[in-house]
């Protein structure tokens, strides 16, 4: 596993985006999701439980974006998840113009919304 996906490289050196370019984006689009479309379904952050996103890339230039969420009882986490999933994805396409990005979403608990 890399901490750079290379772009392009030349004679005069290499263009490489950091993994932590891939999870800010995951990330502003999780915190975003949360207050608006899915409030009502994802939850980042629950007393000492929380979600967190992990970005690994390979050596033949796939990024993996791993999410971890926590869901509020009673939602639609399987349409939640794709929510996300499709939401990163388009994310990391419209700012990057890379495609090849593989989003997992994993639900590591659900809480009460009080």
């Amino acid at each position: 596993m890399s901490n750079y996906l290379n772009i392009s490289s030349s004679a005069h050196g290499k263009i490489a985006i950091s993994a932590f370019v891939f999870q800010e984006i995951a990330t502003e689009c999780l915190e975003n999701l949360a207050k608006g479309e899915l409030k009502d379904s994802l939850c980042l952050k629950n007393g000492k439980r929380e979600g967190k996103v992990s970005v690994n890339i390979d050596s033949d230039g796939k990024t993996i974006i791993q999410t971890e969420i926590l869901g509020y009882k009673g939602a639609d986490m399987a349409s939640c998840s794709k929510a996300i999933q499709t939401d990163i994805y388009e994310a990391v396409y419209n700012m990057l113009e890379i495609s090849q990005v593989k989003v997992n979403v994993s639900v590591i608990g659900i809480v009460s919304q009080d």
